[in-house]
């Protein structure tokens, strides 16, 4: 008795397309989740960490004690979000650059009406890209008022949310930046830890040198070809925050520039290279 051959049931390619788009969509989600809860690629944008680390260097974060929202250690190699403080209008609106972007104190010097973010005492000073000199006062709550300005009326903080990590995730990566050109690089520093909470530093520029908490360190890992120079004063990091500077220390745009970083800015830390960018 012969065998019946099976009908081959045919293939619904609405179905097939759907179930790939599926898989996709899932491994979008699921890279997505790895790269804001566990690790993170990030190449090394600029010289400011030479000669430990050198531009272009390939390197993957590890984002747990960003989750955590745990300090990192003393001489750790960190990447931080480096915008701190940005415009808003009187309405409450953030105020944006003619590039579209949101105005931070200290984002780049780019000529195109971005804010450059300097401190003295007890008020807060920035220049636009005209050369403005804009006055804030601290208020209570924590933001500051400008004095002199009619377009805008406070400068609040950036705090850093979950929703933003995905965002960043999904808007800057290597995929979309084909398309778009857009890069996050220029505020994403990598930077190293100098001071965490109560640690009290101490610049001495005559030789040199950082002093924590009354000890010298011993910086075997900064620029040696160079004489770092540290402008003299005494710095109390504050709870909730790092201190960070880049080892190329005449080369480098950190916390003496841009201030003490909040724990949340810390996104994560350096665990190890994949591929050398010389």
């Amino acid at each position: 008795m012969k065998k019946q051959k099976k009908e081959k049931k045919p293939m619904n390619i609405g179905r097939e397309i759907l179930e790939w788009i599926l898989y996709i969509a899932a491994a979008i989600v699921i890279a997505a989740v790895l790269n804001v809860f566990i690790f993170q690629i990030t190449r090394v944008d600029g010289n400011s960490m030479v000669p430990t680390l050198a531009h272009g260097d390939l390197y993957v974060i590890s984002k747990l004690g960003n989750v955590a929202n745990s300090y990192p250690d003393h001489e750790d190699m960190v990447v931080v979000d480096s915008r701190l403080l940005y415009l808003i209008d009187k309405n409450g609106e953030p105020i944006k650059s003619t590039t579209g972007d949101i105005v931070y104190y200290c984002a780049e010097e780019d000529g195109n009406g971005k804010y450059v973010l300097c401190q003295t005492d007890s008020f807060f000073f920035a220049t636009d890209n005209q050369g403005q000199m804009l006055r804030m006062t601290k208020e209570e709550d924590g933001s500051y008022t400008l004095d002199e300005n009619d377009k805008a009326s406070k400068v609040v903080m950036h705090k850093r949310t979950i929703g933003l990590d995905f965002y960043e995730v999904f808007r800057y990566n290597a995929i979309t930046g084909l398309f778009t050109g857009d890069s996050i690089g220029h505020v994403y520093y990598v930077k190293r830890v100098i001071g965490l909470p109560g640690d009290v530093l101490e610049f001495d520029g005559e030789n040199g040198t950082v002093t924590r908490n009354g000890e010298l360190l011993d910086e075997t890992y900064i620029n040696q070809t160079e004489f770092p120079v540290y402008a003299d004063g005494t710095v109390t990091v504050e709870d909730g925050y790092v201190y960070v500077m880049g080892d190329n220390r005449n080369h480098s745009k950190d916390s003496r520039m841009i201030g003490q970083i909040p724990v949340e800015n810390v996104l994560g830390t350096l665990a190890f290279k994949i591929k050398s960018g010389k």
